[in-house]
């Protein structure tokens, strides 16, 4: 798992990604690794390559532009999308 970044999700995070982002996202390495990630300390641990995050990252990115009713969900996915851009820029 050397060339995979470890992802922390909280348990909102996670849901945001199983309810919200998931039918958007189409490479099925990343749908296992969100249905397949195992809570330790609170908090849901995935691994992703960096293309799969960069990938991960502009599906949840296209959902925010799509939302038009609910802030709420906009701002969480805003939060995700910031906390995988940090992750993404510790890779590089």
């Amino acid at each position: 798992m050397k060339d995979k970044q470890l992802l922390k999700l909280t348990p909102v995070q996670r849901q945001l990604l199983l309810e919200e982002v998931r039918d958007y996202i189409l490479d099925m390495d990343i749908q296992r690794a969100i249905s397949a990630a195992i809570s330790k300390n609170g908090k849901y641990h995935i691994y992703l390559t960096h293309g799969e995050l960069e990938d991960m990252i502009g599906n949840i990115c296209f959902v925010a532009n799509h939302e038009e009713k609910n802030k709420n969900l906009i701002l969480e996915l805003d939060e995700l999308i910031d906390y995988l851009e940090c992750i993404l820029d510790e890779c590089k």
